[in-house]
């Protein structure tokens, strides 16, 4: 019968080999050539290392270098792996995939659920990872959006109007055309309208910089916008007190109190009919992946010990 831990490495760096990443060898002669390179067969043999063998570099790598960043071209984005990975890292012992599935949870990427953050911190504070450990502390004092500032958040973006604060083109003190070097006043600069991310102290400054660099990256800082308009409205919608079926949005009133949904206790509803038509259209999926993470959660809060007492100098206590 094969050695476990051999099978492991031979699975992991094999599937690395097959997709063509560098760390499977520093000399470039020693790597697959491009047009032989296959990105199906190295996901299979890297999944099998994660999942039958627990290889955590395989997960780490499967969901924050492959399935995350998109930098492999024959390999989409696809969130849902992401997170079933990271969730396999914590599995296998791992703070940092516990730390990043609490990120998500209250970044916007998805729609944001503070219950579900605060698990994940506690469970990666439990495996020993500082930022976790920071983050769960700082939390404590953490105030939510005010519920006018909330809904202005989302009537800018949705308009379009005044967003540059949420894309942080306001920081941006120079003018984007690298040949310049006027600094904004308080007389503010031009932004350009599509992609909102670039400012200029004049149109031919803009004129210079579209034909010298800027044509090629308009589209690529608008798709960028609009991720970031996503994680904006991800984040405020929950404080804004609003429907969340996207074809309603009523704001809550002061008076009255919108339902919850029952399975995962974080979406609001004017009305039944408006539950029912987010659900069958699209929370269906999203509540089913927020109830499964609650209740892994739970079980590894249950299972995971707690983490030993630090003594000064930096000695970690074992025993009575």
């Amino acid at each position: 019968m094969r050695d476990p831990h051999s099978m492991r490495n031979i699975l992991y760096r094999y599937g690395c080999f097959l997709i063509g990443d560098p760390s499977t060898s520093t000399r470039p002669m020693q790597r697959l050539p491009k047009e032989r390179q296959d990105a199906a067969r190295g996901l299979q043999y890297m999944e099998r290392a994660a999942e039958e063998y627990g290889c955590l570099d395989a997960s780490k790598k499967l969901s924050a270098d492959l399935y995350m960043s998109g930098r492999h071209p024959e390999i989409p984005r696809d969130l849902d792996k992401v997170m079933y990975w990271y969730l396999k890292g914590a599995q296998n012992g791992d703070g940092e995939s516990a730390w990043q599935l609490a990120v998500l949870f209250m970044s916007g990427m998805i729609p944001v659920h503070r219950g579900l953050k605060k698990k994940w911190l506690q469970i990666g504070d439990k495996l020993g990872h500082k930022d976790a450990t920071r983050m769960l502390e700082l939390s404590k004092n953490h105030k939510p959006l005010e519920l006018k500032e909330a809904r202005k958040r989302l009537r800018h973006l949705d308009k379009e109007k005044k967003i540059e604060k949420y894309l942080a083109t306001d920081s941006k003190k120079t003018c984007s055309n690298k040949a310049c070097s006027n600094i904004e006043g308080d007389e503010r600069f031009n932004v350009c309208s599509k992609c909102r991310q670039t400012k200029y102290c004049s149109r031919e400054c803009q004129v210079s910089h579209w034909r010298t660099a800027h044509k090629d990256d308009c589209s690529r800082l608008g798709r960028d916008k609009d991720e970031i308009k996503a994680l904006n409205r991800n984040t405020a919608k929950l404080d804004a007190r609003i429907c969340f079926n996207p074809a309603c949005e009523k704001p809550e009133k002061e008076d009255e109190e919108f339902q919850l949904c029952s399975g995962c206790k974080n979406t609001i509803y004017c009305s039944r009919e408006c539950q029912k038509t987010h659900y069958s259209t699209e929370h269906k999926e999203v509540c089913k992946r927020v109830v499964y993470f609650l209740e892994e959660a739970d079980k590894l809060l249950e299972n995971v010990p707690e983490r030993p007492p630090v003594l000064p100098g930096g000695y970690v206590k074992r025993g009575p």
